[in-house]
């Protein structure tokens, strides 16, 4: 067994029931105590009836590591979302729902929403939008949050307070040499019954655009942007939300690009003349990286909405960054159970998005 990644067949020894996925889901849920996720309190015990499920003396609530997570008011059984899980990790271009409905055993619209929810779950915090988060207090220890060698009571509270998310991404800017560069998610306008073109030109016509940036060497962080359009207004704010000041970055000679000298060290390579790599200055990098995406939309998906579109991107996203060869798959796995917390998406929302 290799020390990153493990067998499917490995894998089903070690969480192949429901008990040890169970116990899985609430290791990453719980890493520093069970508490409740109404009130706070670490005073709690197991539901003597239904299984993995707890009471809380405080509030009087029941509870499992389902609550306020991409599993709340699921039914499907926690051995199957861990496998969902394991294949998105170790899918180099992502798994259709229908292939994920044969493996597991469910309807293609419950895979797919399935599918949908772990996405979300995959979405970076934004420090530019100032989102409110509660943080457990560091002072708390694996205790549960009470401090050690005291005994746990009925009105004990588990500690949090709220901060603002940039004060807790110091790193969250990329940094170094980033390659940044456009895609066209979509079909040809040609290929398009007549009356469905939009008849305004070839290229990138009726397509989506995602914008992405990676940090080059080793590790190397990567991030994508679905927008609206790629004037240099908006490739402007996005790069200085995303990009250390004094980065160097290498771009094609797109003219939103132009201005970031002085902020930043930029360098172009003249695509439009066919040039395509100045000694380093180039953008392969990144643009292997469309290339794996677009063969995941053409070869597995076949076809993804435009309202639909960013979640799959983050998908793809979460997948190189946490799939880094040595980070651990499980590692890879957890990270997104964590990042679960507090991202219940419900079919409504899911479905009625804009776009």
């Amino acid at each position: 067994m290799s020390k990153t990644t493990i067998s499917e067949e490995e894998f089903d020894k070690l969480y192949g029931t429901e008990k040890k996925a169970a116990a899985f889901f609430e290791a990453w849920r719980w890493p520093n105590g069970r508490y409740c996720p109404e009130c706070g309190s670490t005073d709690t015990y197991k539901h003597k009836t239904r299984l993995f499920y707890y009471h809380c003396r405080d509030c009087r609530k029941q509870f499992s590591c389902r609550n306020d997570s991409m599993m709340e008011s699921s039914r499907i059984p926690f051995r199957k979302w861990l496998k969902a899980l394991y294949k998105i990790n170790v899918a180099r271009k992502g798994v259709a729902s229908l292939q994920i409905s044969k493996e597991l055993g469910m309807s293609q619209a419950s895979a797919w929403f399935m599918l949908m929810r772990i996405r979300n779950a995959t979405v970076e915090h934004e420090p530019e939008l100032a989102k409110k988060i509660i943080l457990d207090d560091p002072e708390d220890d694996n205790s549960g949050g009470q401090p050690e060698g005291k005994k746990k009571t009925g009105k004990s509270k588990r500690k949090s307070k709220t901060v603002n998310l940039k004060e807790k991404t110091d790193n969250y800017k990329l940094s170094g040499i980033i390659e940044i560069d456009e895609m066209f998610p979509g079909g040809k306008e040609r290929n398009k019954h007549f009356n469905k073109r939009l008849k305004a030109g070839r290229g990138a016509v009726g397509k989506a655009i995602v914008l992405d940036m990676r940090e080059r060497g080793k590790g190397g962080r990567y991030r994508a942007f679905v927008i609206e359009n790629r004037d240099k207004e908006t490739l402007h704010r996005i790069i200085f939300d995303n990009v250390e000041l004094g980065s160097l970055i290498y771009t094609d000679d797109w003219l939103g690009y132009r201005g970031l000298d002085g902020p930043y060290k930029h360098f172009v390579v003249k695509h439009g003349k066919h040039e395509y790599a100045v000694g380093d200055i180039n953008t392969n990098s990144i643009e292997s990286t469309h290339a794996v995406f677009k063969r995941s939309l053409m070869g597995v998906y076949h076809h993804v909405s435009k309202k639909h579109l960013p979640l799959y991107v983050s998908e793809e996203a979460h997948r190189l960054n946490k799939g880094a060869v040595e980070n651990d798959l499980i590692y890879r796995i957890g990270a997104i159970c964590t990042n679960s917390v507090g991202r219940r998406l419900p079919y409504k929302e899911l479905v009625n998005r804009d776009g």
